[in-house]
């Protein structure tokens, strides 16, 4: 203990209270430092943790692409496939319609030519074959799914965002619209045809009548005397 009757008492005293609180201060930053440094220790795991975490889903987002991008190409190649099943369908039916249409006509036109005469036969088998032509490009035409329509653009957003996948698909539809083109036009040929073989077989029925009355009048005669 300090004598208090001695004259530097208090100076003593003043220099041991000033070295007491330096050494709280060098404490009590030293405790701050730490603390800080633990601070910022935590802070730069949280920010390891974070730069993982980015790393982790950016990876993610790349096997979601990838996925993605693989789903698309998978869905491409099964409505590739599923198209040329299609297609590969109709061909064969439309090669059976073509062989029935093919023997019908020949039966048609053996009956016509054994029972009636050249000229009628003729006019009766065109008729035939515009019918049977018809008949074979509206089936053909209707197994192809009849013409399709063409979606118009909407102002929506909804639509406006599908844009590029609508584009795609009314592409297809032209596409297949145009290779029904032809079918339509045998189909329009072929009434033509018909038409036109049942007007001419019909004038010139007409006008073989005008010209043999006396073939005719005998005909009528040799039909009545059979009936007596």
């Amino acid at each position: 203990m300090e004598d208090d009757a001695r004259q530097d008492y208090s100076l003593r005293m003043g220099k041991y209270q000033n070295y007491l609180i330096r050494n709280q201060i060098r404490e009590q930053v030293q405790n701050i430092q730490t603390k800080v440094k633990e601070v910022n220790d935590s802070i730069d795991k949280i920010k390891n943790e974070i730069n993982a975490a980015d790393v982790e889903i950016n990876k993610v987002k790349d096997d979601l692409i990838d996925a993605k991008e693989n789903y698309l190409t998978i869905n491409k190649e099964m409505e590739k496939t599923k198209d040329e099943i299609k297609e590969s369908r109709v061909s064969n039916i439309e090669i059976i319609g073509l062989f029935s249409g093919v023997v019908s006509f020949i039966i048609g036109s053996l009956t016509i030519a054994t029972t009636f005469s050249a000229v009628e036969a003729g006019f009766l088998i065109l008729t035939l074959m515009g019918c049977l032509t018809g008949v074979l490009s509206v089936f053909s035409l209707l197994l192809r799914g009849g013409y399709n329509e063409i979606k118009e653009e909407r102002s929506d957003e909804e639509q406006i965002n599908k844009t590029e996948g609508r584009d795609k698909e009314n592409n297809k539809v032209k596409s297949e619209n145009r290779k029904k083109i032809p079918y339509i036009i045998i189909i329009i040929c072929s009434l033509f045809l018909t038409i036109g073989s049942i007007f001419a077989m019909k004038y010139f029925s007409s006008n073989s009548a005008t010209n043999n009355p006396s073939q005719n009048t005998s005909m009528d005669n040799d039909n009545a005397s059979s009936d007596l």
